[in-house]
């Protein structure tokens, strides 16, 4: 739930939240145990999020339609954001207590866990960028996408050095593939 939040601040489109969050999330709950109904559930309720968070599509559209100012609907949809999102984990927790799905999870140590969040410490800057961008007014919701994809690949490019031509192109292509089906 929380990676569909997160997604969500970056794409502020469902569809694409749920193509790739899902895409990941839901064969590695399956290989841990949890049934395919409930992976499903999950990610898609939680692909729901999208709606909510800034930059969400349909809220610009909507302000854009109805002349009202996106910048005040981000941030009315925080807090009812924040609330759905809550009682989502907390009833997927329920839920999975009950069945005793994380009886077979195995859990990751305090150590483990810093030093993922310090591998991931670029990529936790592409919310920021967005969220911050948006809320500070410095940028709109367009151009602090733009910036965020911009960030992303001068990071994979010269920080992490992972970025190859081959990478890129099969970036673009997905990243079309998905917009393709969104649209759909």
């Amino acid at each position: 739930m929380l990676t569909s939040l997160f997604f969500g601040a970056l794409s502020g489109s469902e569809p694409a939240t749920v193509a790739a969050v899902g895409g990941i999330m839901i064969p590695t709950m399956r290989r841990g145990g949890y049934d395919n109904a409930f992976s499903n559930a999950v990610n898609t309720s939680a692909g729901c999020l999208g709606v909510l968070i800034p930059p969400s599509i349909p809220l610009i559209i909507y302000g854009t339609t109805a002349g009202v100012s996106v910048g005040d609907l981000f941030i009315a949809g925080i807090v009812p954001e924040v609330l759905v999102g809550v009682a989502l984990m907390v009833t997927a927790y329920v839920i999975a207590r009950r069945r005793d799905y994380a009886a077979s999870a195995e859990r990751a140590s305090w150590a483990e866990t810093f030093a993922a969040l310090r591998r991931a410490g670029h990529a936790l800057m592409v919310p920021v960028i967005v969220l911050g961008g948006i809320y500070g007014g410095i940028m709109t919701p367009t151009e602090a996408g733009a910036s965020a994809v911009a960030y992303a690949l001068l990071a994979e490019t010269f920080f992490l050095k992972s970025m190859t031509l081959a990478k890129l192109w099969d970036a673009l292509r997905s990243a079309s593939m998905t917009m393709a089906r969104s649209c759909s």
